[in-house]
């Protein structure tokens, strides 16, 4: 049986007409006919008619025979159930009002396809997406864009536009501003601030518009930027704006082990619950908590891993009288420091540009704390922080080797307290020194003459004006300062040294920018 097919279709600009036919042995006709008034096709099955028996064999014409050749006859029942089915996709594209040329082909394609048995290429179509009217064709790269009362409807159309037009180009830009699309959690967009951008001339023309954007994607990320859509092409450009500030009472600061990566120590952050907000030059993080949530409470929480080296509150307070310093022996083993932070409750207030950890600790235990730190195998020493030793009872100390075993082994057999630390081999320490084979000099604080002072006042004033530069001064001032305290000078005779130095007039009227360089 021979079963024909003409399909007009009719677009808003053009009319396409489609023939297919198939041979189909038994089968029943269908044959589709175009309303007079809708444009989409109507489907119309003739009865079944059954294949008559002959005695005398028939051959069809050349032509259908390669068509019958080629496929295998169903049966007639089965054959015209699958032929329905495979051609209602391409009936229902084409019963949409108005549909594009390109749409209209790609069904007729795929109903002849259907009623054929073959497989052409381009017969794959997109579903209905209702009328082609510029922003309605699809979804934009972002749902549920929020706006605030003062963006006008013209400039809501605009990025909506851009949203739907240049799904690439926002995507791109999203990503650069730190939001994840395909992550567990859908980002969540607000416009706070929408501008109209002109030239300028006697004619302003508008040429972009340019919104502020505030982001969110969970409780610990968030952000803004500003997107500028220009007016002739929807394409966006970005740029990254300022985070949201932090206040300084939900900020906490965290410290990790070494060999942390960044990208794992900001998961972790993230999966408990804060914001990360910078990473400081000395390794510390500082993070916000989100919520509720307390950063005491927060930074406990954080300790129990053990990723964290130390984390605290960053407005954490304790008086002096609760503070402490801590140098800890170099190379020594992270988690041995970890876990004497936390075996003797110990805050991390502040690493000191000397290396020295500066902690707090329970009301009213300094002392005992300090005592006990000094039998951990990774301290070298430790001191309260309100350390109040009278000059008669100080001295400067120089070992004769920097080994840290001979001089934790020194200060442990004369039970001295490390003041100060003015070189690899000089310490200024409190207490008693008796006869030790390990020492190569000691002398008494405040024992260095006056004149001495004066003398290094005097040659460090002589680099503060031409032909030296501020640089040279500050240098030289600095190494007689050393020098003095190094030598015993006591605490008046150095801020005589201060006086002197700032008292001195600046010689040729001012540094020469020049010299040294």
């Amino acid at each position: 049986m021979l079963i024909s097919i003409l399909l007009a279709l009719a677009a808003p600009t053009a009319a396409q007409n489609l023939r297919a036919t198939l041979i189909t042995p038994g089968a029943p006709s269908v044959t589709v006919t175009p309303a007079l008034t809708v444009t989409a096709p109507r489907l119309t099955v003739a009865p079944l008619a059954l294949p008559a028996a002959s005695l005398t064999p028939t051959l069809p014409a050349p032509a259908i025979v390669a068509v019958v050749a080629a496929q295998a006859a169903p049966a007639p029942l089965a054959s015209f159930v699958q032929t329905q089915a495979a051609a209602q996709p391409a009936l229902q594209a084409l019963s949409v009002p108005n549909p594009s040329a390109s749409g209209a082909h790609a069904a007729g394609v795929s109903l002849e396809d259907a009623l054929t048995g073959r497989k052409s290429i381009g017969a794959v179509f997109a579903a209905p997406v209702g009328p082609v009217n510029g922003i309605g064709r699809s979804e934009p790269a972002v749902s549920g864009v929020s706006y605030a009362k003062d963006i006008s409807a013209r400039q809501r159309a605009r990025l909506d536009e851009s949203l739907r037009r240049r799904k690439a180009g926002w995507y791109r830009g999203l990503s650069r501003m730190g939001i994840t699309l395909a992550g567990p959690e859908s980002p969540k967009l607000k416009v706070v601030k929408a501008e109209t951008l002109s030239s300028k001339g006697l004619a302003a023309v508008v040429v972009a518009e340019a919104f502020t954007v505030e982001w969110s994607q969970g409780r610990t990320r968030g952000g803004s930027f500003r997107v500028t859509v220009p007016a002739k092409d929807p394409e966006p450009e970005f740029r990254r704006l300022a985070d949201p500030a932090v206040p300084d009472a939900a900020q906490v600061v965290v410290r990790f082990k070494t060999g942390a990566a960044d990208a794992d120590i900001r998961a972790f952050l993230e999966s408990q619950g804060l914001r990360v907000i910078s990473r400081g030059y000395d390794g510390t993080w500082l993070a916000g908590v989100t919520g509720r949530a307390k950063p005491a409470a927060a930074a406990k929480r954080l300790l129990s891993d053990p990723l964290v080296l130390s984390a605290a509150a960053k407005l954490a307070a304790f008086a002096e009288a609760d503070q402490a310093l801590i140098a800890f022996r170099a190379g020594a083993d992270e988690t041995a420091l970890a876990d004497a932070l936390k075996r003797h409750k110990l805050t991390v207030l502040e690493r000191t540009r000397d290396g020295l950890w500066r902690v707090g600790t329970p009301q009213g235990r300094a002392d005992k704390v300090r005592a006990a730190l000094e039998t951990e195998a990774a301290v070298l020493y430790a001191r309260t922080l309100k350390a109040d030793f009278p000059e008669s009872r100080q001295a400067i100390v120089t070992l004769r080797t920097k080994d840290e075993d001979a001089l934790r082994a020194f200060l442990r057999h004369h039970g001295l307290t490390v003041l100060d630390v003015l070189g690899e081999r000089t310490f200024r320490v409190a207490g008693t020194i008796s006869e030790d084979a390990g020492v190569e000099s000691v002398v008494a604080v405040g024992s260095l003459p006056d004149a001495a002072v004066d003398a290094a006042a005097a040659g460090a004033a002589s680099y503060k004006g031409r032909p030296w530069s501020a640089t040279e001064y500050n240098l030289n001032w600095a190494l007689g300062y050393g020098s003095l305290a190094r030598l015993g000078a006591s605490a008046a005779q150095l801020a005589r040294y201060e006086r002197l130095t700032a008292e001195a007039p600046v010689r040729g009227g001012g540094f020469n920018p020049w010299s040294g360089d």
